[in-house]
């Protein structure tokens, strides 16, 4: 007979073998952590971001996905920004997006410049975008 102490000993241990989620779409703050501020042309003076907008709801990504990141409530127009998920990687069902916030610039002021380096390729890894972020009003749209 297997004693209750062991299986949740084991339950346990499985559980911290299991990868930790990262993937996280954050709830917005108003004014300033917002989905619309961070797109706007003020943010992009003095934040590194990627701002997305698609023709799907982006807010189921797969499991290796790890990024933070703003959506609007229909999931089809979405910010992806630093933090400990740097660089970000959201996989969907048809794009893979890698965001790097070049974090290592941003650690010396004096050569930051706030820039976001984005690769969004298909699902079968052909480029579809390839892009600088740097204090532009960008958006880059999925079909």
């Amino acid at each position: 007979m297997i004693k209750p102490t062991l299986v949740l000993f084991i339950a346990s241990a499985m559980t911290l073998a299991l990868p930790s989620v990262r993937a996280r779409w954050l709830q917005q703050n108003p004014p300033l952590d917002t989905l619309d501020h961070l797109c706007s042309s003020e943010a992009a003076q003095w934040s590194s971001r990627a701002c997305f907008t698609s023709d799907f709801d982006v807010t189921k990504q797969k499991a290796d996905s790890h990024f933070n990141g703003y959506h609007s409530p229909d999931g089809k127009r979405f910010v992806l920004f630093g933090g400990e998920n740097d660089p970000a990687y959201l996989h969907l069902d048809g794009y893979i997006i890698s965001v790097d916030f070049n974090r290592d610039l941003n650690k010396h002021p004096e050569k930051r410049d706030n820039c976001a380096t984005v690769d969004v390729q298909t699902s079968n890894g052909d480029v579809y975008d390839n892009t600088n972020f740097c204090k532009i009003g960008r958006v880059i749209h999925l079909k």
